[in-house]
């Protein structure tokens, strides 16, 4: 059995049905219920013993929420798009503004949300601000260092569940090229397909 928790006015969706459940009024002891669906959908109470006459009161005003004809076809695809889970929110923690954009853009373009941080303060100041999926972040970010970041994170309950991506770019101390020990750095798409994989479950 799935329990979920709902205010008033929020909805529950059932996919594949075309049905919104949506919370209409609660009092202390009974709860009313809007529900929203096809005709064809047969709606029907299911009591788990017999009831007294006192909790088999019909709420005469949920029978207008009942689809009376056909909708529109955006009001027909309303309670699906409800039902879609918001992308994943990634934050790009990079120096340098021209690659924090480049992958910040990548990911917007592959369909996530995509937040920016320029240091490693701000870093911080966004992860327990802001709810993340993914932390994408320069081991050269400077005002605290990548490693730095995530040792922080370590030590805090509430975004040491965050995975990591630690990118490894050249420092300012560092020249631009391959790696001294013959690895090959990763594409910016390489990375995006790595963090979609991750997101996904399949590493």
């Amino acid at each position: 059995m799935l329990v979920l928790s709902r205010k008033i006015g929020q909805s529950i969706c059932l996919p594949g049905s075309d049905t919104t459940i949506t919370i209409a009024k609660a009092t202390r002891n009974r709860v009313s219920l809007a529900i929203d669906a096809p005709r064809e959908i047969a709606v029907s109470r299911g009591e788990l013993s017999s009831p007294d006459d006192e909790d088999t009161v019909v709420e005469e005003d949920i029978a207008t929420l009942w689809r009376p004809k056909p909708k529109s076809r955006a009001a027909q695809t309303a309670p699906t798009r409800a039902c879609t889970p918001e992308p994943a929110n990634i934050l790009v923690a990079i120096t340098n503004a021209d690659e924090r954009r480049r992958y910040a853009d990548a990911f917007r373009s592959a369909g996530y949300r995509a937040s920016e941080a320029t240091d490693g303060l701000s870093c911080l100041s966004a992860l327990r601000s802001d709810a993340f999926d993914m932390l994408v972040i320069d081991q050269h970010l400077i005002w605290g260092s990548g490693d730095g970041v995530i040792e922080v994170m370590h030590h805090d309950t509430s975004m040491e569940q965050v995975p990591v991506v630690l990118l490894n770019f050249p420092s300012p101390n560092e020249s631009t090229g391959r790696d001294p020990n013959g690895q090959r750095e990763l594409r910016c798409d390489e990375i995006v397909y790595i963090v979609q994989r991750r997101l996904a479950g399949s590493v």
